[in-house]
């Protein structure tokens, strides 16, 4: 019988908000299970579904909550274009599916990290499969922002574009970013922490799929606040 209470105790240490609200969860139904019914193996099956339907709808509300936000954003953008602009549909379009796409991760992140947390095996393929959805999603949002960027100069979004290009430059290129040259590998190493993908840029510093996320919904949100919801992206500036 596994002893899911240390596997939570475990990562109680190094996750994230949402993981240690998962933990505690955890640590208090596998308490009042063996409390109550000793440590039977059907009272601990009990717990253990207990747990993860906990999970679940903590992870459902989180993804409600993400993507209600890209939603948001893409309208926001949509007003910094003309009016039924063919820019104006594709970037809603465009961003309204990375969201969608970023969904399909997040939803295999969590499958993968559940089924590790139970000891069933890994199916083939089935981290190489996140791993190159998650590569996919970078180069997506990235070209987002370095459109954006380039076509505005908005400092907030070449900040947000930089640290994509972090990870972006040697996903793509095998080579570090130049900012990082001299520090970062040339390619990075993909690490799991808890329900979420990342790379390791070098040995001590690690970007996780989730930040840059987060990132990119901030970056955006500032971009369009600052230049209030009537402002027109123009195009006469040049790409870099």
């Amino acid at each position: 019988m596994n002893d899911w209470k240390a596997e939570w105790e475990t990562l109680q240490g190094q996750a994230s908000q949402i993981e240690r609200l998962i933990a505690e969860r955890a640590h208090n139904i596998f308490e009042k299970s063996g409390r109550h019914h000793g440590n039977s193996l059907e009272h601990w099956l009990q717990a253990e579904k207990e747990v993860l339907n906990f999970l679940l709808s903590v992870v459902h509300s989180q993804l409600f909550e993400q993507q209600s936000k890209w939603v948001r954003i893409s309208h926001k953008l949509a007003n910094l274009f003309p009016r039924n602009a063919p820019e104006q549909m594709g970037c809603v379009m465009t961003i309204q599916k990375l969201a969608r796409f970023e969904l399909e991760i997040v939803k295999k992140d969590t499958a993968f990290w559940i089924n590790r947390l139970r000891q069933i095996p890994e199916q083939p393929l089935e981290l190489d499969d996140i791993l190159t959805h998650s590569y996919l999603w970078v180069l997506g949002a990235y070209e987002i922002l370095r459109t954006l960027a380039a076509a505005t100069g908005h400092p907030r979004l070449i900040q947000a574009k930089r640290m994509f290009a972090r990870i972006r430059m040697p996903l793509a290129k095998l080579k570090a970013s130049e900012k990082y040259s001299e520090k970062d590998f040339n390619f990075p190493y993909p690490i799991t922490k808890g329900p979420c993908i990342g790379w390791a840029v070098n040995e001590r510093d690690t970007v996780l799929r989730d930040a840059l996320s987060s990132e990119f919904l901030k970056a955006l949100d500032e971009f369009c606040e600052s230049l209030g919801m009537a402002a027109e992206i123009r195009g006469d500036r040049q790409e870099s």
